[in-house]
């Protein structure tokens, strides 16, 4: 009995709900990606904090090319009012207690180098809740990396009063391709590559569910051709968005040896009470 009371105390022990994956679901697309974890290897888009978290820092923007071909003059429309490439937040259909207070930029590096970057939190938003969109541009092209060594956005995220049980779930999109949607113009997405602000390329390759302040997925791919390639924003990979959840505090794998310890000793502790009190025959 007290064997098996051990064995499911350290099948208790949590390792972790981050998922890992290869964000290669997409062949021959320029890759848009976020890592709520970067400290952890792989792509994390589902990770749990504890009850009374106010930040989660660090959350980087990955963009690359795999075939590293893809070639770029700039991201996002930048005129009267900016619409570029979003993250936010969108509440959850459960009822949360806490909230998302902010998302705030902490470091920007452009996708080619000595372009120009920079972020706002979305003049015209593609999300309900606090988002980013990011702008890029140069005066010469450059050619997207397969392997970047930088993220183009590492950010915090803020919440407020988060109990058990809250999800706040983040997603990316193009609010360039829905504002030109709006439009009696040809599709286009926030990738330029004929020009500054040909916004020729991008929208979502990959429809995955993405909830925004116009729908499910409205930001609709520009198709190849004309595009020169497809874009695929991954904020989680099988859809549902970056997820943070929020739950009770789980005891470490130390922790889980001394309550398993204890139980060990007590239990020694009752077999040699009951046999002293065992009458001698």
């Amino acid at each position: 009995m007290l064997a098996t009371l051990i064995l499911a105390i350290v099948a208790g022990v949590h390792h972790g709900s981050g998922t890992a994956f290869a964000v290669d679901g997409c062949p021959g697309c320029v890759i848009v990606a976020v890592d709520l974890d970067p400290s952890r290897s792989g792509f994390q888009t589902d990770i749990q904090v504890g009850p009374g978290t106010e930040w989660v820092r660090g959350v980087t923007i990955w963009i690359y090319d795999p075939n590293g071909a893809a070639n770029l003059y700039s991201i996002g429309y930048v005129g009267g009012l900016n619409r570029g490439l979003a993250f936010g937040h969108m509440p959850d259909d459960v009822q949360n207690v806490g909230q998302v207070v902010d998302v705030s930029a902490t470091a920007v590096e452009p996708v080619i180098p000595g372009h120009t970057a920079f972020v706002n939190n979305g003049i015209e938003k593609l999300f309900i809740g606090p988002e980013l969109q990011y702008f890029e541009y140069g005066s010469t092209p450059g050619v997207i990396d397969a392997n970047p060594t930088t993220s183009v956005i590492t950010l915090d995220i803020e919440l407020s009063n988060a109990a058990h049980g809250d999800i706040f779930r983040f997603y990316l999109g193009d609010m360039t391709a829905v504002w030109l949607a709006q439009w009696p113009v040809d599709p286009g997405g926030a990738f330029s590559t004929q020009g500054l602000s040909s916004l020729d390329a991008g929208g979502d390759a990959k429809p995955d569910g993405t909830a925004t302040a116009f729908g499910i997925d409205p930001d609709l791919p520009v198709p190849v051709p004309p595009a020169p390639f497809l874009v695929d924003y991954v904020d989680s990979p099988n859809g549902g968005g970056a997820t943070i959840r929020v739950v009770d505090p789980i005891p470490t794998v130390s922790e889980w040896s001394l309550i398993a310890m204890t139980v060990l000793v007590l239990g020694f502790g009752v077999v040699i009470l009951r046999r002293a009190q065992r009458p001698a025959a």
